[in-house]
């Protein structure tokens, strides 16, 4: 179970499984009030388990040629597991930080942290919002 960076608070699981839930949300620790969010390892964990899923059961299904049982017995068991773990794994973080080191999604969550609007200047992206 994770730990408050703040007040180094020992979260329970039901905190946890809301705070990845709401990732990029944020999460109010129970004991000091201040917003945490799940790390940028974690959010990485999370998706190197939700690919292991995918093959795990890929494999038990066009490899193995197992029958209905097994599958959906492998797949609930693969679910578990990466559950169990996810959990066991999680950090949290003062800051709300990307998945991924990307530079664009750096300089928007440092203005979104700072308080100011977000420069989003990417040519691909229309939004009526955001002129470009």
């Amino acid at each position: 179970m994770p730990h408050c960076p703040n007040c180094n608070q020992k979260w329970n699981l039901k905190k946890t499984l809301k705070a990845h839930g709401d990732h990029n949300l944020g999460t109010a620790c129970p004991n000091c009030k201040e917003v945490q969010y799940v790390s940028r390892k974690t959010k990485q964990l999370q998706g190197f388990i939700t690919m292991g899923y995918m093959i795990i059961t890929f494999l038990a299904w066009r490899e193995f040629e197992l029958g209905a049982v097994p599958f959906f017995t492998v797949a609930i068991l693969t679910i578990v597991l990466g559950i169990f773990i996810l959990i066991s794994a999680t950090e949290l973080s003062e800051e709300l930080e990307s998945g991924w080191r990307l530079i664009e999604d750096r300089k928007i969550l440092e203005d979104i942290n700072e308080g100011g609007a977000a420069d989003i200047s990417c040519p691909s992206f229309k939004h009526k919002d955001y002129p470009n």
